[in-house]
Parts: structure tokens; sequence; C-alpha cells
């Protein structure tokens, strides 16, 4: 028997729950709908993806996002692709931080490419605002 085969075995349950402990911030996700039909229907359930994208707390109007949650058919919602563009700004946000606190250089257009991310930024910023004393450049982040 092989690994795959062991995994595929399990009870649907135990897979859904098993893929609620994949970090928010990794495509692995996304990769593991790829392995096969049964994990793609399993990684892709709009309730799966609901609840990754409530962890978010603060949200661009332009989303919606009241209004979606608001919703009498969840199901009907497109939650993934919500959520991937919401990591994709939470890691274009970073990205942009950590060059703004590497090197001086254009850091007034980087911070402007941040502000047009609008709220999407906001999770990401506040969280580089509470990073841990041990941090490298911790007061630059705050």
């Amino acid at each position: 028997m092989t690994k795959d085969s062991i995994l595929l075995s399990l009870p649907e349950e135990i897979i859904e729950n098993t893929l609620k402990f994949i970090p928010d911030d990794d495509s692995a996700l996304l990769d593991i709908s790829l392995v096969c039909k049964k994990l793609y229907r399993l990684s892709n359930s709009p309730l799966e993806w609901r609840t990754r994208c409530r962890r978010f707390r603060y949200w661009d109007p332009r989303h919606e996002y009241q209004k979606k949650v608001k919703h009498p058919l969840p199901a009907e919602v497109d939650w993934r692709s919500l959520f991937v563009e919401r990591i994709y700004s939470y890691k274009r946000t970073t990205m942009l931080l950590n060059e703004i606190i590497s090197s001086p250089v254009d850091r007034i257009k980087k911070f402007n490419k941040i502000a047009d991310l609008g709220y999407d930024a906001k999770d990401c910023l506040a969280e580089h605002a509470n990073a841990s004393d041990d941090v490298e450049d911790v007061l630059a982040r705050r």
C-alpha cells in the first residue's frame, strides 16, 4: 500500500480536519487540490475557504465582504478567489515593507503601492507592527 493510498483511505472528515492545519500564508492548500479529484473536492470546499477568509479582520470595501458573509447560500460565493486575492495582497505588502526597511530607494513609491492595496494591507501591517522583540528590525516594523 502506498503512502498516497493510505492518505486517501482515511475518512473524509479526518482529511478535512487535517487540511485546516495548513498555514494560510502558504500555497500548499492550492497545491494539494492538484493531487487528485478527492483532494481537489475536499480542499475546495466553500466553507473551508470562507473559514480562511474570516481570519482576516480588515476588508477593503471593493470586496463587499459583509454582503458575502450575509449571503443566504455561502456555497455560491467564490471564497477561494477572495482568499487567494487576500493572500496575494498580504504577500505583496510584506515584500514592499521589507524593501522599504532594507533600502531607502523609492520608499515613497513603495508606500503608495501599499496604500493602493487599501484595507487589504491593514492586517499585514498590523501583524508587522506587533512583531516580537527578537526580530532584527523590530523598531522599523513598529
